[in-house]
Order: structure tokens, then C-alpha cells, then sequence
């Protein structure tokens, strides 16, 4: 990556803070982090910058990653959110990832870290990418109909098994079915 990972971590340990920041940083990665121990805290953090990630410890005094993980769903934000534990049972990792949560990794393993990162946000990216193409191509279609609505000509679209996809106003009155009952029908 060009630039650099931003990271928000929620941990209530300022070493344990570090060795995940550093574990990112020798995987060659610039790295700028806050770290974050309560809910209020968390709140703010998202509204103050676009993070690339969330990491979460599972337990903190005050706060888990499950609420953790449900504050950063309640936010509408899509960042990636992986558990990073040092001790979390397995039923419990896996109930957070049914929930939202994108991955977990235990503190004793780290080296999976980088990795774990670096393909969490490129999922992110083609997510939103996805989101944005569909988003494109639904006011296409929307310009599409509004302008082959509007016209009086008859305007017919089918698809490459010949059943009709698309019929305007113009063609209804021209060849005097609905548009409903053609549909799906071959031409």
C-alpha cells in the first residue's frame, strides 16, 4: 500500500497497542493508529477520521468487541473489524464473526496479522467499488426509462435469449399490450 494503514484499536493495553502497530509496521506498512477503550471513545474516533481498520481486544474493563463491533455497524461505516485476543474461546470468535466481525487472530500469533489486514481492506475496497458500479448502473437505468418513457416511439429491448426486457409507454400504445404482459415473453 501507498499509504499509510490507518488503524483504530480498541485495546485497554498500550503495549499490547504497540506490538500489533509494530507487527504492522514490519510488514513494511506506514502506520497511523489511536487507541481507544470505551464506547464514547470508539464514537468519536469514527467520527473523526476514515480508518482502514478496526482492531479490537475481545475483553476490555469497561467494553468488548462486541459492543465494539455493533457501535462501528451502527455508524453505516464499512471497515473492516478483526478480533485480535489473548484468550477468546472459539465459540466466542465465532459468534463475533457471524455478527459482522471479519476475522479473528490471537495475540500469541501475530504474524498473521499483516495479512489478515492488508486482505480485509482490499475486500472493503471491492465492496464499495461494487456498491458504487451498482449505484451507477441503477441511475443509468433510471435515465434509460425516463427518457424511453417519455418518447412516443416504440422502444423494445430484449435480451440474448429473445425474451422482451424492456417495454416503453410508446410501445404499449403502439402495439396495444402492457408492458406487463409481455415481459419475459419472447419477442
Amino acid at each position: 500500500m501507498n499509504a499509510p494503514l490507518s488503524v483504530l484499536i480498541v485495546e485497554d493495553s498500550a503495549d499490547d497497542a504497540r506490538l500489533l502497530v509494530r507487527h504492522l509496521q514490519q510488514a513494511a506498512h506506514e502506520v497511523l493508529h489511536e487507541r481507544v477503550e470505551t464506547a464514547e471513545a470508539l464514537a468519536a474516533a469514527l467520527e473523526r477520521r476514515n480508518w482502514d481498520v478496526v482492531l479490537s481486544d475481545y475483553r476490555l474493563p469497561d467494553f468488548d468487541a462486541g459492543a465494539a463491533l455493533a457501535l462501528l455497524q451502527e455508524s453505516r461505516r464499512d471497515i473492516p473489524f478483526i478480533v485480535v485476543s489473548g484468550a477468546i474461546r472459539e465459540e466466542a470468535a465465532v459468534e463475533l464473526m457471524r455478527r459482522g466481525a471479519n476475522d479473528y487472530l490471537m495475540k500469541s500469533n501475530l504474524s498473521r496479522l499483516a495479512p489478515v489486514v492488508l486482505r480485509e481492506i482490499a475486500d472493503a475496497g471491492e465492496r464499495r467499488e461494487r456498491r458504487r458500479a451498482e449505484t451507477a448502473l441503477r441511475e443509468s437505468e433510471e435515465r434509460f426509462r425516463a427518457m424511453a418513457d417519455s418518447a412516443a416511439d416504440a422502444i423494445v429491448a430484449a435480451d440474448d435469449d429473445g425474451l422482451i426486457r424492456y417495454f416503453s409507454r410508446g410501445a404499449e400504445t403502439v402495439f396495444g399490450h402492457a408492458a406487463a404482459e409481455v415481459l419475459g415473453q419472447p419477442v
